[in-house]
C-alpha cells in the first residue's frame, strides 16, 4: 500500500484520500515529508478517521508540526545539524581538490514518541 506523492500538501491530502479507499485499509501509516504529513491529518480529518484509534500515524523530520497536531505526532527525526556539517566538509573537500570517489553516509535517525501510534493488541 505505497503512494507516491509530489511532497506538497495537496499531494499528501490526495493519497491519503486514494489510500483509504482500498478494500482493505491500513492499521498505520509512515508518511515521508511534513508538507505530505499536513495534507493526509488533513484528508484523514475530513474523512472522520480518529488518529491514533483508528489509525496510527509516523511524520518524518518536523518536530514543530509535531507539537501543534493533537494529538501530538510521532515522528523520526534527521540529524540536520550532522547532515549540514557533513555537506560543508564534502564541499570544501571538493573545493579542495580532494573529492575521491562517490560515497553514501548514514547517520542515526532518532525518534520522537507522540500520541499519534495505537499501543499493539493485546494477545
Amino acid at each position: 500500500l505505497i503512494r507516491e506523492g509530489r511532497y506538497d500538501v495537496a499531494s499528501g491530502y490526495q493519497m491519503m484520500q486514494d489510500l483509504m479507499k482500498e478494500p482493505v485499509c491500513p492499521t498505520a501509516v509512515f508518511i515521508t515529508n511534513h508538507e505530505m504529513t499536513f495534507g493526509a491529518i488533513l484528508a484523514l480529518q475530513s474523512l472522520g478517521i480518529i488518529i491514533p484509534e483508528q489509525l496510527s500515524v509516523i511524520g518524518f523530520d518536523n518536530q514543530e508540526l509535531s507539537s501543534i497536531l493533537t494529538p501530538h505526532l510521532s515522528i523520526v527525526l534527521q540529524p540536520l545539524r550532522q547532515i549540514g556539517e557533513k555537506a560543508a566538509h564534502l564541499l570544501l573537500s571538493r573545493m579542495d581538490g580532494k573529492s575521491g570517489p562517490a560515497r553514501t553516509y548514514q547517520l542515526p535517525a532518532s525518534w520522537l514518541p507522540g500520541a499519534s501510534v495505537a499501543p499493539p493488541p493485546e494477545k
